[in-house]
């Protein structure tokens, strides 16, 4: 099957990637994926070494779920990028795709949260709470596998994390603790307790770390728009 539409806007996009964003074509390329257009082309768009070309491509990847795991070997090295839009692009497709033969690929995302990258804490904090059992289970041995900073810690998060069956008292500990990874992710299982526990994540809407009162903030107006 031909898709003689895609193919013109991406030799558009290749030809002038500044004209191409400001005709809004970006959106019309994605619509020609959602009609069936192979994600494979898009291969293209992320291996160029144009910024603007790269990035139409990860905005089109963040789109389009998990029908674009098969192109995770090209997404996890924008993980790598000093543009925070890509990489948060990737961080999305990780959180979707890291499963089967890409389940060790969650390592990126459980360290994001506890690095400075031009991402906003709160919205790394929001998609790790949103790994799958498995994803964590697989995250809690391959930090340690590959001794990323501050691991020991982040498996003392991940394990809360997976019991699911902490009390208020574990949780406020984790929010007041000296460790703001441990406070982090003391956080995140709030927002998993949040309907019968409001209270934990007003706690942290209260904390001096301003990543926790980010992301308090964040939740509450969540659940407040439900």
């Amino acid at each position: 099957m031909k898709y003689n539409k895609g193919e013109k806007l991406i030799n558009d996009l290749f030809l002038n990637p500044l004209l191409f964003e400001k005709l809004g074509k970006g959106y019309r390329l994605l619509q020609e994926f959602f009609k069936g257009m192979p994600v494979e082309a898009l291969i293209p768009l992320l291996k160029s070494d144009d910024k603007n070309i790269q990035n139409t491509g990860m905005a089109i990847v963040s789109e389009l779920g998990d029908k674009v795991c098969s192109l995770m070997p090209y997404v996890v090295p924008f993980i790598n990028s000093d543009v925070p839009f890509a990489k948060y692009c990737a961080l999305e497709c990780i959180l979707l795709c890291a499963t089967g033969e890409y389940n060790k690929e969650i390592i990126h995302l459980i360290d994001s949260i506890n690095i400075k990258d031009g991402i906003d804490h709160s919205l790394k904090m929001f998609l790790l709470s949103n790994a799958e059992q498995v994803q964590l289970k697989e995250g809690f041995k391959v930090v340690a596998e590959n001794k990323i900073n501050d691991y020991k810690l982040h498996q003392e998060g991940l394990i809360k994390l997976i019991n699911g069956n902490n009390s208020k008292k574990d949780v406020l500990e984790m929010l007041d603790s000296d460790e703001p990874l441990i406070q982090r992710y003391g956080a995140i299982i709030s927002k998993k307790m949040y309907r019968e526990s409001p209270e934990l994540i007003n706690h942290a809407l209260l904390s001096a770390n301003p990543d926790l009162k980010a992301y308090a903030e964040f939740i509450i107006d969540l659940f407040n728009d439900d």
